[in-house]
């Protein structure tokens, strides 16, 4: 293991001599500081808080011995080696009484003895250190089944289980990487609770402790905003608190209070602390208008509408004030199903599977991944459903004019009949067949007047009207256009030799 190291004599040759031997013991050491008095040794011990310190007793200002004293109570497991001139038993004594692990005499002691004594208390402290982590990983384990057992059961299962208080019981759910250094949440924790426990559950670290109460620190709402905040200073974290407990304190309650206000932070940008009674119940109105109106353009399939729909879902969901991760999750998840199931009925292939999708959603855990990947995978259905539907729908619009030519057309009502957006269609129609769809409109209108002209002796100003130019007279004017020839001069036939 690696030992940290503290040297303390007030001779400059002993304290080189020494530090020369730990640069060559082969062990992994680092001095961390020399002292020449007692006072300033016990400064550098407060300040590095060695594993092993080695002191000579007779010191100017404090006596090794005091030294010692002194620092056990900042660091009670370091290990302490006196080096000193003095045989004398009465120091020996109340080196014992302090617990050292070895009293030696300089001059008695060469280099070999030195690094034998160092090598001896690697191997104490490596030792200590293996049984500690045991230790610890056993009533972690134990705490951890305990925790979990509580909050599956099915009873008033409350904090007295857990050794815990009930007044003054807080519980706080915590995600993202930052989960992984338990050891300064637990500093967090110790410093605003009095007593606490820690239990990790899949992605998320579950807290459930007592807020401390003194007079200098009441409890308070102010004190959960100080621990939320303070538990947010950890790193890459979201964190959700729920109200403080007084009386009875529901373990399962607790935690769902907790994990709903970590919930939403899912729609905040960055990191973010919630507490639960700040959060907002209910279901987001706007973003429920939207899912409908984009389900229904799908039902009806209409297909200009499916990303300006989409887009009004998911800005919607940005700015959500009464909704919860979980709801916006499924909700978008399950527009996208529609979407791609519709695009399956149409025999257009492409894109992900559900399976890949809803994996890749997941893994996002904040609204505007995940809206950038839910776009995305929007986009791409209707792109495959544009390049692979185009020629159907084009055949879709000249069927439609052609039964319906005699009537106020437009590019916006025709586009409204097939469900498309004007400029959508406008391009698409150019696109698939080389004209304008006015172009064609026309075309299938003046069509239908030679027919007419030519097969009937309706007048002239009902031919326009039965074609959509209730004007006689623009009707002739867009007719001669077109054909060359006015209608009347048609009618009339070729002249006569």
């Amino acid at each position: 293991m690696h030992l940290r190291v503290l040297i303390a004599d007030d001779e400059l040759p002993i304290r080189q001599w020494m530090a020369f031997c730990l640069r060559g013991s082969g062990l992994d050491c680092e001095l961390v500081g020399e002292a020449e008095n007692g006072a300033q040794a016990l400064e550098l011990f407060r300040q590095t808080l060695p594993d092993v310190v080695i002191t000579d007793i007779v010191m100017p200002l404090m006596d090794g011995l005091d030294f010692i004293s002194e620092a056990r109570k900042l660091g009670p497991d370091c290990c302490f080696v006196v080096m000193t001139c003095h045989e004398d038993f009465r120091y020996a004594y109340r080196a014992i009484e302090q617990s050292v692990f070895r009293y030696i005499v300089k001059y008695q002691t060469g280099e070999k003895e030195l690094i034998a004594i160092l090598r001896e208390l690697d191997e104490k402290l490596t030792t200590q250190r293996q049984l500690a982590g045991m230790a610890h990983s056993y009533r972690h384990l134990k705490q951890e089944r305990v925790i979990r057992e509580l909050l599956e059961s099915k009873g008033g299962a409350d904090a007295r289980q857990l050794g815990l208080q009930n007044s003054s019981f807080v519980a706080a759910a915590l995600a993202g990487p930052g989960i992984r250094d338990e050891d300064k949440i637990a500093g967090v924790c110790g410093e605003w609770m009095s007593a606490f426990s820690l239990y990790r559950d899949g992605e998320q670290l579950l807290v459930f402790g007592n807020l401390e109460e003194s007079p200098s620190r009441l409890i308070s709402l102010s004190n959960l905003h100080n621990f939320a905040s303070g538990l947010l200073a950890c790193g890459e974290l979201d964190v959700g608190v729920s109200d403080i407990f007084s009386g009875a304190a529901p373990l399962q309650l607790a935690a769902r209070q907790a994990r709903e206000a970590l919930d939403g932070c899912f729609f905040a940008g960055g990191y973010k602390a919630r507490l639960y009674y700040e959060s907002p119940k209910g279901v987001d109105r706007a973003l429920e208008q939207a899912a409908e109106r984009l389900g229904e353009a799908i039902r009806q399939g209409r297909e200009a509408q499916f990303l300006p729909l989409f887009e009004s879902l998911l800005q919607a969901g940005e700015h959500a004030t009464r909704c919860g991760s979980q709801s916006y999750r499924e909700t978008v998840q399950n527009l996208l199903s529609q979407l791609s199931y519709y695009a399956a009925a149409k025999e257009v292939g492409g894109g992900l599977s559900q399976q890949e999708l809803r994996a890749g959603l997941q893994k996002e855990s904040k609204v505007q991944g995940f809206n950038k990947r839910s776009r995305a995978a929007a986009e791409a259905l209707v792109s495959r459903l544009r390049e692979e539907g185009g020629a159907d729908t084009v055949a879709q619009v000249k069927r439609y004019v052609r039964q319906n030519f005699g009537a106020a057309l437009s590019l916006d009502s025709i586009a409204e009949a097939v469900h498309l957006n004007p400029s959508y269609l406008s391009s698409l129609f150019k696109q698939k067949t080389g004209e304008n769809l006015s172009t064609y409109l026309t075309a299938v209108r003046l069509q239908e007047a030679e027919r007419l002209i030519t097969s009937t002796s309706l007048r002239l100003s009902e031919v326009a009207k039965r074609v959509g130019y209730p004007n006689a007279s623009y009707f002739s004017h867009i007719y001669k256009k077109y054909k060359g020839v006015s209608p009347a001069a048609l009618r009339a036939g070729p002249p006569r030799e």
